[in-house]
């Protein structure tokens, strides 16, 4: 089991904070299909105390006093081809030293509880595994305003999807 630092993720998770476009790229590898989609993120940082992260702590039956903070994302995500918004929704996270309490999965809609593999102040990696498949994500802090994530979906051993994100902080005035 990895010890996490805790103020890496509390640094991170403050970081994350604000409004991002997330230009996204994912590989099918059974179908050969390439599709390019955008996201609109906007993050809260949530400090432990917080109502969504002792519910989250709840809804995973955890004990709340391992949980360092959390976070609340909000999205809206377009194919890149067409106007219409294709998904929206919130994910809460809440975070311990070695897992991230979350209260959907990447493609359910059900909590789901993701082993942190390792953690930095600027970088986090992340296994999630639900329904037979395995969902590895990386995302790094690029300078002030940049970040750049990966994520792979694998099954039995073989790549199935990978993904790869560039995001920016939209700057307000």
């Amino acid at each position: 089991m990895i010890s996490v630092n805790e103020s890496n993720i509390v640094k991170l998770l403050k970081y994350s904070v604000g409004k991002w476009t997330s230009i996204r790229q994912y590989y099918d590898c059974q179908n050969n299909k390439l599709s390019n989609f955008v996201s609109h993120l906007s993050v809260s940082f949530l400090d432990r105390n917080d109502i969504e992260v002792k519910m989250l702590a709840e809804l995973h039956d955890h004990k709340d006093e391992n949980i360092v903070c959390g976070a609340k994302i909000d999205w809206e995500t377009f194919d890149a081809k067409i106007a219409n918004p294709i998904s929206k929704g919130t994910i809460l996270l809440a975070s311990t030293e070695s897992f991230l309490y979350r209260n959907r999965g990447f493609y359910k809609n059900e909590p789901v509880k993701t082993k942190i593999l390792s953690m930095t102040a600027q970088k986090l990696v992340t296994m999630t595994e639900y329904d037979g498949h395995q969902y590895k994500e990386e995302i790094k802090v690029v300078g002030d305003n940049h970040r750049t994530r990966q994520m792979k979906k694998t099954k039995d051993g073989k790549v199935k999807l990978f993904g790869q994100y560039i995001e920016v902080r939209k700057i307000t005035a």
